[in-house]
């Protein structure tokens, strides 16, 4: 394995102090050294962090202290790790686009399918007099919000117009 260095922040297991070091692999060696100590150790004995997106990984050694490290490839490789589809594709921005466009697919098709059949079904299933309700609620906010000036209709020709709309009125309601 050829020699990789990488800069990551140190925390020794015993305090909540940290520092810069700078960790090499060298062969099948992980190398940490700074000014102060160096200490090697068997890739094959260190815990890893999962892969999650682009953020740091850690690095636990056997004596449970821990270096953090920029997230990369090369660190991957070098701890021989393949990577997972998932992995793979959380880190893609091809990816992502491909997931943005199936999330939007996934509602057009609902709000033109899905919605059309569920509503039907709702309203097949509603008694007349929640059918009633559900409609003089509507007018009454359409009336509030101003969509519509109110109805010139007399009572008598405005309850015709209502069957008619409904289906149960006659069907030359709206003839002179």
């Amino acid at each position: 394995m050829a020699m990789a260095s990488f800069k990551g922040q140190y925390l020794d297991g015993m305090s909540s102090d940290s520092h810069l070091v700078e960790v090499s692999f060298a062969d099948a060696n992980f190398v940490i050294q700074d000014a102060r100590f160096a200490k090697s150790t068997p890739i094959k004995s260190l815990r890893v962090s999962d892969r999650l997106g682009r953020l740091p990984r850690t690095l636990i050694l056997p004596d449970g202290s821990s270096v953090t490290l920029p997230d990369s490839a090369l660190l991957s490789q070098l701890l021989g790790e393949t990577g997972s589809f998932l992995q793979k594709m959380e880190s893609g921005p091809v990816y992502a686009a491909l997931g943005i466009a199936l999330l939007a697919l996934c509602g057009v098709v609902f709000y033109f399918s899905l919605l059309p059949w569920l509503s039907d079904a709702v309203a097949r299933n509603l008694s007349p007099a929640m059918q009633k309700k559900l409609a003089a609620a509507n007018l009454e906010s359409m009336d509030k919000a101003g969509i519509w000036s109110g109805s010139k209709l007399g009572a008598g020709r405005d309850s015709l117009a209502i069957g008619a709309a409904t289906g149960k009125g006659s069907a030359g309601c709206f003839s002179n």
